[in-house]
C-alpha cells in the first residue's frame, strides 16, 4: 500500500485509545528534564551572555525558550544538510550546553526582578489564578490527536525510525520530497527529544502541551509589556488572553500547541515583537538576535514568517511617523540577517522539489476518489478553517498592544 506504515499505526492506535495515549510516569518523569535541555537551558546561558537583562519570570521563561529554539533552528538546517546520526546530534547537543554552561558561569548577569506584586496586586493574583487552573487542565488532558497531528507525527515517525537528520516524505514509501512540511526545525526536535529520553514520540508530541502552554501566555505578557511600558496592561491581556482560549472550543488552542502554527504565531512571533520594542538599542547583537528569530519562524512555517515580514513592514511605518531613524534601520538589520540565514534554507529545502513530488502533496490532502490515495478529513471540504480565529484573535492583540 502507499499509504506509509507508521501513519497507518497511529491511526490504529488512535481508534485503539481513543484520543488520549496512556503516558506512564517514568515516561512522564523523563519527558520534563529532556524539554528542560533542548528548549530551557540553552537559551537561558545564550541569553546571559549576550548580557540581556531578564526583568521578570515571563522573561525568563519567553526568552530563554525562544532563544533554546534559535539555536536549534541553526543546528537543525546543519544536521539536515550533513544527514546527521541522532547519535552525533544528540552528543553535539550536550557538549554544546557544556560549553554554554562554563561560558555563563564565567559571565553570569542574575535576572532581575522588576515589577512589583504590591503595586499589581489584583492583576497579579487573578492571572495566577486563572494561569494555574488552566495549566492543571492542560496536564491532565494533555495533547490531542488531530489530522493534523497525525500528518505531523507522520513526518516525526519516518525522521523517528530512520536514524538520521533527513527531509522525508511523511505520507508515501518512496519518501517524496515535501517542500511544504520538509525540513522543519519543530519536527526534528520533537523527533530528537524522542530519542533523547528514549520514550515513543507520540506520548512526546501529546505531552508537549503541558509546558508550551505557559510559553504562550508569558510571550504574550513580554510583547505587551515590551510595547506598552506597562505591567498592568500585560496582566489584563494576559488575563484576557487566558480566559478567551480556555472557555474556547475545550482548551484547542493549548491542547494542539504542538503544531505548527501554534509555536510561531504563539510564541515566536509575539517575542520577535517584543524583543523589537523592548531590548536596548546598546545590545549590540540585537539586529541578529531579531534576525534570527525571523530565521527560525521560516524553519517552522513559511506563510507564519510572510505574515511576519508584513508585521515587521508595518512596524516600520509607525516608527516613520514617529520619525525614529535608528529604530527605522534596525528593522532593516532584522529583515536583512533573516533574509541572509533563510535564503541558503529555502535552498535546501526546494531544491530536490519536483512536479511529481508536489502534485503527491496535493493528492495527500482530497477525498479518497482514485486508487493510491486516501482520505484525510472530507469535512474540512465544507467548514472554515478552525485556524481563522485563533489567528484572528491574535492580530487583534497585537493591533490592542500597539494602539
Amino acid at each position: 500500500r502507499d499509504l506509509h506504515y507508521p501513519l497507518r499505526r497511529q491511526r490504529q492506535m488512535c481508534i485503539r485509545d481513543s484520543f488520549y495515549f496512556n503516558l506512564s510516569v517514568p515516561a512522564f518523569l523523563k519527558i520534563i528534564p529532556g524539554t528542560l535541555f533542548l528548549l530551557f537551558f540553552p537559551g537561558f546561558f545564550l541569553v546571559n551572555l549576550m548580557k540581556i537583562k531578564l526583568e521578570n519570570i515571563f522573561e525568563i521563561f519567553t526568552l530563554s525558550f525562544v532563544s533554546s529554539f534559535i539555536l536549534f533552528s541553526i543546528f537543525s538546517f546543519v544536521f539536515f544538510i550533513f544527514n546527521i546520526n541522532y547519535t552525533a546530534a544528540i552528543l553535539f547537543l550536550l557538549v554544546f550546553n557544556q560549553i554554554v554552561f562554563i561560558l555563563y558561569k564565567m559571565k553570569s548577569i542574575p535576572p532581575q526582578i522588576k515589577f512589583k506584586i504590591d503595586e499589581n496586586k489584583v492583576f497579579f493574583y487573578t492571572f495566577l489564578g486563572l494561569f494555574f487552573f488552566f495549566w492543571i487542565l492542560i496536564i491532565i488532558f494533555k495533547g490531542v490527536l488531530t489530522m493534523d497531528g497525525l500528518k505531523y507525527l507522520a513526518f516525526i515517525g519516518k525522521m523517528f525510525y530512520s536514524g538520521n537528520a533527513a527531509n522525508l516524505g511523511g505520507f508515501y514509501i518512496t519518501n517524496t520530497i515535501d517542500s511544504v512540511n520538509g525540513y522543519n526545525s519543530w519536527l526534528l526536535l520533537i523527533t530528537l527529544l524522542s530519542k533523547l529520553i528514549k520514550t515513543e514520540y507520540i506520548s512526546v508530541y501529546l505531552f508537549i502541551p503541558v509546558f508550551i502552554m505557559p510559553v504562550t501566555v508569558f510571550s504574550l505578557f513580554y510583547m505587551v509589556e515590551k510595547i506598552s511600558n506597562n505591567t498592568q496592561a500585560a496582566f489584563l491581556s494576559a488575563i484576557v488572553f487566558l480566559l478567551f482560549h480556555g472557555l474556547n472550543e475545550g482548551l484547542w488552542i493549548w491542547r494542539t500547541s504542538s503544531y505548527l502554527m501554534i509555536i510561531s504565531n504563539f510564541i515566536l512571533i509575539p517575542t520577535l515583537i517584543g524583543a523589537i520594542f523592548g531590548l536596548k538599542e546598546e545590545i549590540k547583537y540585537k539586529p541578529l538576535y531579531c534576525g534570527l528569530i525571523l530565521f527560525s519562524i521560516a524553519t517552522v512555517h513559511l506563510l507564519a514568517f510572510l505574515n511576519t515580514v508584513i508585521i515587521l513592514f508595518g512596524i516600520l511605518i509607525s516608527f516613520y511617523f514617529l520619525e525614529d531613524e535608528k529604530k527605522r534601520l534596525n528593522i532593516f538589520k532584522f529583515l536583512f540577517f533573516g533574509t541572509l540565514f533563510l535564503l541558503p534554507y529555502l535552498f535546501l529545502r526546494f531544491n530536490n522539489t519536483t512536479v511529481e513530488s508536489e502534485l503527491l502533496n496535493i493528492k495527500a490532502n482530497v477525498i479518497e476518489i482514485f486508487s493510491n490515495t486516501f482520505i484525510v478529513d472530507p469535512f474540512k471540504l465544507f467548514v472554515p478553517h478552525y485556524h481563522v480565529k485563533p489567528c484572528f484573535t491574535l492580530r487583534l492583540f497585537y493591533l490592542i498592544s500597539i494602539y
